[in-house]
């Protein structure tokens, strides 16, 4: 299960329009809600930075209650419209730091949300801009 939550936490893209890429379009930050297939929702904040690194600050609940929290730092590369994530949980007590990489892909880009397949169950996935 940790390596879900990885792959949840890591489920943010750089963009794709019309076959151009434009990674600044990734630069700032984006709220995010996932249900997990076992019933609990990861919801928090990301971070992405020109220099290609990001943060994610995240509360995992189950029933409305707030039942963990995971903090993950990394870095993307983008080829394509696949973007690969490399991401260490930092200070969790039991979740490894160091954890697989994470890819997925890019099905949209607008100036106030992204959507990209999910990793995990192929689903469609959104991430929202904080203004």
């Amino acid at each position: 299960m940790p390596s879900t939550l990885l792959a949840i936490a890591l489920l943010a893209v750089t963009f794709t329009q019309g076959g151009i890429l434009d990674p600044s379009k990734l630069h700032g930050e984006w709220y995010h809600a996932y249900e997990l297939p076992d019933g609990r929702t990861y919801e928090g904040y990301t971070i992405y930075r020109e220099d290609g690194t990001f943060s994610d600050n995240s509360t995992i609940f189950y029933d409305g209650e707030a039942i963990d929290s995971i903090r993950i730092e990394g870095t993307w590369k983008l080829e394509g419209r696949q973007m690969t994530y490399k991401g260490k949980v930092i200070g969790h007590p039991s979740i490894p730091e160091e954890q697989p990489d994470v890819t997925c892909e890019i099905t949209e880009i607008t100036d106030e949300r992204y959507s990209f397949k999910s990793p995990i169950d192929g689903s469609i996935q959104h991430e929202t801009r904080v203004k």
